[in-house]
């Protein structure tokens, strides 16, 4: 269980850094005129900036070690959460939590649903 909490927070921490370089990027990218700004949060800022940094990141570090999947998704969160605080960003994150948690949530039921899987199993479709 304490390797669960470690990955979280180590995945976490890459999470964080990694991050606030591709949210600078992708807020970079100028929205056309008239287009919404919530569907431009979604898919352009947050979408590559945060939710898929945090899928690729904690996915990887899922895969490479066996762990306790919720206790790592737990341990991502909270660490999100104590950075945001750290860096006095907590109360305007939320956006970015969001998009961490759902990125760490897609890549641990990711993992776990691989993991289910037995090794005889064939996938479907191939």
């Amino acid at each position: 269980m304490m390797t669960g909490v470690m990955i979280g927070i180590a995945s976490a921490i890459a999470t964080f850094q990694i991050s606030l370089y591709a949210l600078a990027y992708t807020a970079a990218i100028a929205m056309p005129h008239g287009f919404p700004t919530g569907i431009w949060d979604v898919f352009v800022l947050f979408g590559p900036g945060a939710w898929l940094v945090a899928l690729v990141i904690h996915g990887i570090a899922l895969r490479m070690v066996s762990v306790h999947i919720p206790v790592a998704l737990l341990a991502f969160v909270a660490t999100c959460v104590v950075g945001l605080a750290v860096i006095g960003s907590l109360h305007v994150g939320g956006k970015t939590l969001l998009a961490w948690t759902l990125g760490a949530g897609l890549a641990s039921w990711w993992v776990a649903r691989g993991r289910r899987r037995k090794p005889g199993q064939a996938v479907q479709g191939t």
